[in-house]
């Protein structure tokens, strides 16, 4: 099963600048977004392979925004 992982640029840059003040901003935009990836298929993993505790896993731009309003 292939995972798609495509999101705007500009929602990705929201999230960054919303958590600037945490370490992932000190590393630049562009490692930010590997560590968002990472974080994201984790996540996806995580509730994959277990449905009946988890649910159905958001899709990589449904966790992006969520992961911002969580910041708001």
């Amino acid at each position: 099963m292939k995972i798609e992982l495509k999101i705007e640029d500009q929602d990705l840059r929201i999230l960054f600048l919303k958590s600037e003040y945490t370490n992932f901003s000190k590393q630049g935009f562009e490692n930010f977004v590997i560590e968002c990836k990472k974080s994201y298929l984790n996540y996806y993993n995580r509730n994959i392979n277990n449905l009946e505790k988890y649910g159905n896993p958001k899709t990589f731009s449904q966790w992006v925004n969520g992961q911002i309003i969580a910041l708001n």
